[in-house]
């Protein structure tokens, strides 16, 4: 895992697991390798190490992708005041974005993570697991 603003602690993901919660791996590049270019196996390595820290159970997709938005668009959506975007720290330092994601460049990129999750040998239940059925879990469980 990378070092840098968006980056969790080791022991902050374990305390989400040990509470039931679920870790989503961001898709962004920056998050992934620290560079401006990646690839979806830099998405899947990711993946392994929070599930090889917190378990299979507590560990979900969680990409960020606003199709066909840049991050500019984003920050000056009607929704996000100025006073609301110093209040969370939204800004291009804290949120490194770029297109360079090779194999998840937006949603048709989801069966690439299907395809190398099979590859590195994860079982259908365990792949249903972190494409969508932890997540799935945790809102049964917390409202329903």
């Amino acid at each position: 895992m990378v070092d840098q603003p968006r980056s969790h602690t080791d022991e902050a993901v374990k305390f989400l697991a040990d509470n039931g919660g679920v870790f989503g791996i961001i898709s962004t590049p920056g998050a992934l390798n620290g560079q401006d270019r990646c690839t979806v196996h830099d998405y899947l390595d990711n993946i392994e190490h929070a599930i090889n820290l917190i378990g299979v159970e507590h560990v979900g997709i969680g990409t960020d992708f606003v199709m066909a938005s840049s991050l500019d668009q984003i920050l000056d959506g009607p929704d996000w005041s100025q006073a609301e975007r110093e209040m969370v720290g939204v800004s291009v330092s804290v949120w490194p974005w770029s297109d360079g994601h090779e194999g998840m460049e937006n949603s048709s990129g989801y069966p690439n993570l299907t395809r190398g999750l099979v590859a590195r040998g994860y079982s259908d239940n365990d792949i249903a697991k972190i494409m969508g059925g932890n997540w799935l879990r945790l809102i049964d469980e917390t409202i329903g």
